[in-house]
């Protein structure tokens, strides 16, 4: 081998070693971009969904001051109201929220069917709109950024930053809910 092939043979294995690096310095970087991206998208939409929940379980007092109720009826709206204030709202897991929130879905729906023409309830019950267009967006956020975790070289960027699968809003099913499950026949 002469002198000319050698200079161009470590000349071509430091080039590639160059674009090697700049390839992995890209990739890394991008994909630590997006796992990021994902994450603050996750954590924005649950502070949205928190707030929504927050100024639902705002209108318990209003239930209790408006709405003729029994006792038991009050008393389980208070223990709501008192488990929602222990500590500020977006501490709360996703499914220690679904709880809450399912519990105070159950007897705002029985109150409802109770009173149907109560301008307290059917107020709150307009409200209930913004927290059940927030859920989904969540939820979609959660699928994305977990998703975007689990393909192959992600996860393990992933996994070196210590970033957790995100975990889903389900509520739990109230009666007089409505569940259409669609199958697809072999």
């Amino acid at each position: 081998m002469d002198i000319v092939s050698l200079i161009l043979l470590i000349v071509g294995l430091i080039i590639g070693l160059i674009l090697l690096i700049v390839f992995l310095y890209y990739l890394l970087g991008n994909v630590y971009s997006g796992l990021i991206k994902r994450k603050k998208r996750v954590e924005h939409s649950y502070l949205e969904l928190c707030k929504s929940a927050e100024k639902l379980f705002e209108f318990i007092p209003s239930i209790i001051q408006n709405v003729d109720l029994n006792e038991e009826e009050i008393q389980m709206l208070q223990e709501i109201y008192k488990g929602f204030k222990i500590k500020p709202i977006e501490r709360y897991s996703p499914s220690e929220l679904c709880l809450m929130n399912g519990n105070y879905m159950y007897i705002f729906n029985k109150l409802l069917k109770k009173f149907p023409n109560d301008d307290t309830l059917n107020f709150i019950q307009e409200s209930r709109r913004l927290m059940k267009f927030s859920i989904p967006l969540y939820n979609s956020n959660v699928k994305d950024f977990n998703s975007f975790k689990h393909m192959l070289i992600n996860n393990f960027i992933a996994k070196a930053l210590h970033l957790e699968d995100a975990e889903e809003f389900v509520n739990p099913k109230v009666h007089g809910d409505t569940t259409i499950i669609f199958e697809i026949d072999k």
